[in-house]
């Protein structure tokens, strides 16, 4: 088996080009730079004996072969100290890791005899890119981020509109893994769950908690499933981004656009106008009965007497539509309870 090192082999691609049996590098090229992830010492110990063996096998140098891996192995000539060793084509051939400098794979081939020999190339088709360019933490990152935050505004707003746009981001995120062969049934039925799980929540029994909770859980057990259980790492890595980021947009447009009808929606203005007056005496009210004219969690509104009106309750979830019963006045709170139930004393 050979090698040709086109522009660079780093990471596991330099595990495979040591595990060929000659290597020839293109010039300007460089081979090296296998920083484990995550980078404990643990893990560097391993792939740092995974490398070592390789190395051995081929007959290249073990040591170099090793620094490659382990920042803490000193090799003056070729690197500073606490850095990965990358070896440009000059040096990877002067220190044995390589066997020859040429200026193009087929020069390569024609080394080894195999100028004639018939070549394989490989392409992409477009749903093969979209999954390889979907499928870079960068971008799982954002499309994690969509997603959140589509969810958390859905959560305020009830529109539908924001949930949408969350789910297609999270059905994008996991559709590509799928696609890309990285994730299996498991990680769509455990996504399917802990969407439907937030939904219920959302739209069904608002307040409950326990579907939404479960539904969060399976949503990122998915995720971690979706990266895969060896990249761990990369997966906590980009759930926190993820989070950072849906924490700060929301913040951002809370703050840019507060006094925009639809912003209005998902968080109270910063000021009171100059037309603001002292609560009314509603007193008048206790006793009366209305209708629940929104969901009431515990704090809504009704319908009472004609009038819409700003309610609490005793703490239970009403759901909209519900008639309900004014059981006593604070000042400007109103306290109200199903019609159902027998009327505080």
């Amino acid at each position: 088996m050979y090698a040709f090192v086109e522009r660079r082999a780093f990471s596991a691609a330099s595990l495979i080009t040591l595990s060929t049996s000659r290597i020839y590098m293109a010039p300007g090229s460089a081979i090296g730079s296998a920083e484990p992830h995550p980078d404990t010492p643990e893990t560097v110990s391993a792939v740092k004996a995974l490398f070592v063996s390789t190395a051995q096998r081929n007959h290249r140098p073990e040591k170099l072969a090793a620094a490659f891996v382990d920042k803490s192995i000193d090799v003056p000539e070729y690197k500073t100290p606490g850095t990965f060793l990358t070896l440009p084509a000059q040096d990877a051939v002067k220190t044995g890791m390589a066997d020859a400098i040429e200026p193009s794979l087929s020069a390569a081939l024609g080394a080894v005899h195999l100028a004639d020999a018939p070549r394989i190339t490989s392409s992409y088709s477009w749903g093969e890119e979209l999954a390889r360019f979907a499928n870079t933490i960068e971008i799982s990152t954002i499309l994690l981020a969509i997603g959140s935050l589509g969810l958390l505004v859905e959560l305020q707003t009830l529109h539908g509109i924001a949930g949408t746009i969350g789910i297609l981001a999270l059905g994008l995120f996991f559709g590509t893994h799928i696609y890309a062969g990285f994730s299996n049934g498991l990680v769509i039925a455990l996504a399917i769950a802990g969407l439907l799980g937030i939904l219920w929540e959302l739209h069904v029994v608002p307040g409950h908690g326990i579907p939404g909770v479960l539904g969060v859980l399976a949503l990122l057990a998915a995720v971690f499933l979706a990266f895969g259980i060896p990249f761990t790492f990369i997966a906590i890595e980009s759930i926190s981004t993820a989070i950072i980021l849906t924490v700060i947009c929301f913040a951002l447009l809370t703050r840019l656009f507060p006094q925009n009808a639809w912003m209005r929606r998902l968080a109270l203005a910063e000021s009171q106008g100059p037309d603001y007056v002292t609560s009314s005496d509603f007193s008048s009210l206790r006793g009366m009965t209305g209708v629940a004219a929104s969901y009431l969690r515990p704090a809504g509104v009704a319908q009472i007497d004609s009038k819409r009106v700003d309610v609490l309750t005793e703490g239970e979830f009403i759901a909209a539509g519900t008639p309900i019963r004014v059981t006593r006045v604070e000042g400007a709170r109103i306290f109200v309870e199903p019609v159902t139930l027998p009327s505080y004393k």
